[in-house]
């Protein structure tokens, strides 16, 4: 465990996230200038209050789109600081056989389905309605790239950005449980609203607590993509979304995933085994 400064540990924790949003944000504008000429020039003389109407709809449309250009730029970035990262820290050996790999997949279909259930549940949705609007945005536009947005590149960047770096700088800092929960903040925090929020910590927690088992980005990316392609299909494809939305089946199906996820992720405790040299926190 390093003993060096808060203003260092803050530092290198920010500056990664701080990477990932200034080039989101710059692929955002230029595409959204793209998309004005394209509106201006294929409407002249159209109003500046028409126009910003247009662009919302078709950036809203384009979201997930967008989310993959700005995706295939970061993923290159962030690897070269994990590389980096890795090249600078001695690490542990974890023995882990092929078919074990089906824990974390499995756990993030169950816990995905789960939390969902628990959040709705809580009634939160109902008090923070902003969700509604990023919902819109996730879920509105091309399903090929909502597909690669939600289930390939979000798993690889996240994991990358919040797990492999992030977690594993503030596990250098302090003790494994806290930098687990400060890192699943941190993931829900950077999501931007409550509800998403709440679920993204949730899923950060398992996340993490995953990638420091295995020692390994795939178990995590693993349970990432399960859960995001669960997601996917709950909200895509109509015959789930009738077959759940009755209440007592959505509540077995909450209850019964919910446990079948803490079950896996038990399972991951008891059948992963770390090598006796690995320094515990």
């Amino acid at each position: 465990m390093k003993k060096k400064s808060v203003v260092t540990l803050v530092w290198r924790t920010i500056y990664p996230i701080l990477i990932y949003l200034t080039i989101t944000i710059i692929v955002q504008i230029i595409i959204y200038n793209i998309f004005a000429y394209q509106i201006s020039s294929a409407n002249p003389g159209i109003t500046s209050d028409m126009l910003t109407d247009m662009l919302d709809s078709k950036v809203t449309k384009s979201a997930m789109m967008i989310n993959v250009i700005a995706g295939v730029i970061i993923i290159p970035v962030l690897s070269i600081i994990l590389k980096q990262d890795k090249k600078s820290r001695e690490e542990k050996s974890v023995i882990v056989k092929k078919e074990e790999y089906i824990y974390p997949f499995l756990a993030g279909i169950f816990m995905c389905l789960g939390c969902n259930w628990l959040i709705d549940m809580s009634g939160i949705i109902n008090i923070f309605t902003g969700f509604n609007e990023v919902a819109d945005s996730l879920y509105g536009g091309s399903i090929i790239f909502e597909f690669i947005a939600m289930v390939i590149i979000a798993p690889l960047l996240e994991e990358i950005l919040f797990r492999g770096i992030i977690f594993a700088r503030l596990r250098e800092y302090m003790s494994v449980k806290v930098a687990i929960v400060i890192s699943a903040l941190i993931f829900g925090i950077i999501h931007g609203n409550v509800v998403q929020g709440m679920y993204a910590f949730i899923i950060g927690i398992c996340l993490a607590y995953i990638y420091e088992r295995y020692n390994t980005l795939l178990a995590a990316v693993l349970f990432h993509m399960s859960a995001n392609l669960m997601s996917v299909i709950m909200t895509e494809c109509e015959p789930v979304v009738r077959f759940i939305s009755k209440a007592l089946v959505y509540n077995i199906i909450g209850v019964v995933c919910l446990v079948m996820g803490i079950i896996m992720l038990i399972s991951i405790n008891r059948h992963i085994a770390k090598d006796v040299s690995r320094e515990e926190k």
